[in-house]
């Protein structure tokens, strides 16, 4: 079962290049295993495809083929033609709604607003995201006149304090949130 010319993504070359060690007997399937991130069972099923089948056994085997669940090329083309002429000033959920009363297209307003987004079609019902106002760096009233000068007073600038806040992924992939407390002590005397 040959399929021609097989190019590999940088993590299936990767496993080409530690499959190879393996099969020369330079790695074992433990280590394998560790530098790939799979269970040693799936290392010994890449090998014994590798084994059956080549490199080619490490490509995905959906390569190539449309998803069963995507969308025909005409009902998209159908969208853009409702959006610019028929439905001209309607929302995406109210587009979905009428498609599907009307002309009998069963698709949901997110699929809409992606399809029109991918043929460059801007959404004239979108909402601009309201500002939040903290109210912890709010200016008293009679820090006001102070505020405002372009240079604190001495007195009024002695310490500077930040949370200074990073992600990192452990190693179950979740993220872990850690903050630590900065504090600058100015002088300016």
């Amino acid at each position: 079962m040959s399929r021609g010319d097989v190019y590999l993504s940088e993590k299936e070359s990767r496993r080409v290049y530690v499959m190879e060690r393996l099969l020369e007997g330079v790695v074992t399937v433990k280590d394998a295993s560790c530098v790939l991130g799979l269970s040693e069972r799936q290392i010994k099923r890449l090998k014994a495809g590798v084994k059956e089948r080549g490199i080619a056994a490490l490509a995905h085997g959906n390569r190539g083929r449309k998803p069963k669940h995507a969308t025909p090329k005409e009902v998209k083309e159908a969208i853009v033609g409702f959006a610019v002429g028929k439905y001209s000033g309607a929302s995406y959920q109210h587009m979905s709604e009428l498609m599907k009363e009307h002309d009998g297209i069963f698709v949901s307003a997110k699929t809409v607003g992606r399809i029109l987004k991918e043929a460059s079609i801007p959404n004239k019902h979108t909402h601009k995201a309201s500002r939040r106002f903290n109210s912890r760096f709010a200016v008293k009233a009679e820090d006001k006149e102070q505020a405002s000068r372009a240079s604190p007073g001495v007195d009024s600038l002695h310490k500077i304090i930040c949370v200074k806040s990073y992600r990192k992924a452990s190693k179950n992939f979740k993220n872990a949130h850690r903050a630590g407390l900065i504090s600058i002590n100015l002088n300016y005397i």
